[in-house]
């Protein structure tokens, strides 16, 4: 391996170390976020409702962190993705039609991938790519309630930058309204913890496997 000192893996048991963390992820949603959630919530102020073909636009800033139990590898396992993030949706819902507007405020999100996968160049895993689900729970409505979003995800990664696609979204609320969501895109980076090295891409594939700690943090455009 490359002569890095190792980072070390935050123990998310520790409530002190747990605290810090938090609150570290929380400073990098509001760093990437403030001025993206200031006009947004502004456009959930001033805008008018949206028509009923567009049943969900809206974004948010988000930051996770993720346990690869394998790495590299072309084969990965189930992974999940868990943290806060903060932004905005309005659109239509269904059966019946109304309009609506939700906002999250450092709320969780859950990215839990069904597999991910690395492509080795010149035996250094520079190229990822991984599928799942994104959501974002506990939304507040400005009608009162709160409502669930997902979708189905689509990533790759180049270095540390990761860009993917978002398809087939949903967004529930607790009175049993939903509405559509037919495709949206994020932009995001990537850091790791550790056990292993920074940046996470100079890790060789012929090195032994190790379980990687990951922190993604980026922006997610929903679109409709």
């Amino acid at each position: 391996r490359a002569c890095l000192a190792p980072i070390q893996h935050p123990d998310l048991h520790d409530n002190a170390e747990r605290d810090s963390w938090r609150r570290e992820i929380g400073e990098d949603v509001k760093r990437f976020g403030r001025l993206f959630l200031i006009g947004s919530l502004l456009g959930v102020i001033v805008a008018p409702p949206m028509a009923s073909n567009a049943s969900a636009t809206g974004g948010f800033a988000f930051s996770c962190l993720a346990q690869l139990p394998v790495w590299p590898t072309s084969n990965g396992p189930a992974a999940s993705c868990n943290g806060i993030a903060s932004g905005y949706l309005q659109g239509t819902t269904t059966a019946p039609a109304q309009s609506y507007r939700t906002v999250a405020l450092q709320d969780r999100v859950e990215w839990n991938w069904a597999k991910y996968a690395e492509t080795c160049v010149f035996n250094i895993p520079t190229n990822g790519k991984a599928n799942g689900v994104f959501s974002v729970r506990n939304m507040r409505a400005l009608s009162g309630g709160l409502a669930d979003g997902s979708w189905q995800a689509v990533w790759t990664r180049d270095g540390s930058a990761l860009i993917g696609n978002l398809t087939s979204g949903l967004v529930s609320f607790r009175d049993g309204s939903k509405a559509a969501s037919q495709r949206g895109t994020f932009v995001a980076h990537m850091v790791n913890f550790g056990p292993g090295l920074f940046p996470l891409f100079l890790d060789g594939c012929t090195d032994p496997q190790i379980q990687l700690t990951v922190r993604i943090t980026g922006t997610a455009i929903i679109q409709n």
